[in-house]
């Protein structure tokens, strides 16, 4: 049985899945996890186009120290429109999450501790980045969000009761079709950690 249990659901403003500038990467790693959660700035096709050489990168990339991948990545888009983005690389030997950001992607962690862990400022690709690694401590049964700006930030959380029940999928669709917003591509990373 897998050590994680991961789901991303993305939707497209415009409807055809080649035309949602969010995307995500998930990888298993010798002594854990990486996931990323992207996206590309505006929607449609061109957006879709910038998120897609994102995934691309980060593919061949992921192994990579993540201050080095976030530089690396900003220096493959020079020039596009840009993305904001998040990686998350979990080590579950010492049971931490280390994450690098910028732009507005929303990473949160619900439960033996709920928190949300701030990005910086900036567009990868587009302006200038001055990224910083943030690492927090992950518990058993712990549940890590990121989501685009197509998902309301602000939102009480007993206003949407069993939000965050069942598995990785239930939780990021039931993000999705409650809290999604109607003028944006909108999309949801869930990491279930059973460790």
């Amino acid at each position: 049985m897998s050590d994680y249990d991961y789901c991303l659901i993305k939707k497209s403003l415009t409807g055809p899945d080649n035309e949602c500038g969010d995307s995500g990467i998930f990888k298993n790693i010798e002594t854990g996890c990486f996931l990323a959660h992207i996206d590309a700035l505006g929607h449609g096709k061109k957006a879709f186009d910038v998120a897609e050489l994102a995934v691309n990168y980060l593919e061949e990339n992921f192994n990579l120290d993540l201050m080095e991948l976030m530089n690396g990545l900003h220096a493959h888009l020079k020039g596009s429109r840009g993305v904001v983005a998040a990686f998350c690389r979990l080590d579950y030997v010492n049971k931490r999450i280390e994450h690098i950001g910028i732009g507005n992607i929303s990473v949160r962690i619900y439960g033996q501790k709920h928190l949300s862990i701030i990005s910086r400022d900036g567009v990868i690709g587009y302006s200038s980045i001055s990224p910083k690694i943030q690492r927090v401590e992950m518990y058993r049964g712990d549940i890590l969000v990121l989501t685009s700006d197509g998902i309301k930030e602000h939102f009480r959380m007993e206003e949407y009761p069993g939000l965050l029940y069942g598995s990785s999928q239930k939780i990021a669709k039931s993000f999705v079709s409650n809290l999604g917003k109607e003028n944006d591509d909108v999309s949801c990373s869930v990491l279930r950690c059973k460790l």
